[in-house]
């Protein structure tokens, strides 16, 4: 299942680092952001509860009932991996940027989903401040991406490759991503993926219209309002995740089979923007526009 972000995400992690008081979720040993899969996961089990309305039975043979020592769910949801973190250019509005460690895991994921017959994804190397584009890209030698002045490297992505993150990007962005990509390093990478996210101030204001303490003159209580800094993941983020089913457990037979699992997933988002769309809310912030992503799925789920 492929995520591409149509507005700010926050999957938040609850707790503030450093300067930021509502940091986004981040790999502990590469410090890539990712998307938890119980938060993915949570996503796709109210999306579901949605589109199937009084069938609950359908949604507890997939995700599992509420009291859990029933029975688990069919549905197995892998974490949602970045794919291609958008970045902000002078040759173009902005950049796809991934590199050879996120390709690598790539590689492994397809292979783990058993669909090395339908993607092809090479291996890439690129030297430190060296870049890698498709061909017939507009990017040019001094790829400026924020603040690194990056060398084009003689080489160009491989084709396989392109044609694969074409195949499972979801429908309309296919030509601008080979137009836009762009592989790394994976340490320069990692400088674009822990500093260049952005980080907005939010404010709750009292009725006084202050953000500190203000003394209430109708309830004679002293009321608090409160200054924030929030991450988020910028618009335009590619992310993706693994999913599997197996066996329904509930021995119901609304849900017959591991197939039948993927396609009722799949079903929820293909009906219409009437019915849900390709459309998914995540993280948090939804009454202020936040968390909206398109999904595509690619998959054989005989």
């Amino acid at each position: 299942m492929t995520l591409l972000a149509e507005t700010s995400l926050h999957p938040g992690v609850g707790q503030s680092v450093g300067a930021i008081d509502l940091p986004i979720q981040r790999e502990r040993h590469t410090g890539f952001p990712v998307l938890y899969a119980s938060s993915l996961k949570g996503s796709l089990r109210h999306a579901a509860e949605e589109y199937y309305g009084n069938h609950a039975d359908i949604v507890n043979a997939i995700f599992g009932p509420d009291n859990k020592s029933d029975h688990a769910g069919a549905l197995q949801v892998f974490d949602a991996r970045l794919l291609a973190l958008p970045v902000r250019s002078l040759q173009q509005v902005f950049v796809w940027v991934t590199c050879p460690l996120l390709v690598a895991r790539l590689k492994r994921d397809v292979a783990l989903a058993n669909l090395t017959g339908s993607l092809s994804v090479p291996d890439v190397a690129v030297a430190q401040e060296g870049a890698m584009v498709a061909a017939g890209s507009d990017l040019t030698d001094g790829l400026v991406l924020e603040d690194m002045v990056l060398t084009l490297a003689q080489s160009n992505i491989p084709d396989e490759l392109v044609q694969s993150l074409t195949k499972i990007a979801p429908p309309g962005i296919g030509a601008d991503l080979s137009k836009r990509l762009a592989v790394i390093s994976d340490d320069d990478f990692r400088y674009l993926a822990m500093y260049t996210t952005p980080v907005s101030a939010r404010v709750q204001l009292t009725a006084g219209k202050t953000t500190g303490k203000w003394p209430n003159p109708i309830t004679g209580e002293e009321d608090s309002g409160n200054l924030w800094y929030e991450e988020t993941l910028p618009s335009d983020t590619l992310l993706y995740a693994v999913l599997t089913g197996t066996k329904p457990k509930d021995g119901k037979g609304v849900v017959t089979d591991p197939e039948d699992v993927l396609c009722k997933v799949q079903d929820i988002f293909a009906q219409g923007p009437a019915k849900g769309g390709p459309f998914l809310q995540i993280g948090g912030n939804e009454t202020v526009g936040q968390g909206w992503c398109r999904i595509a799925f690619f998959g054989d789920q005989s």
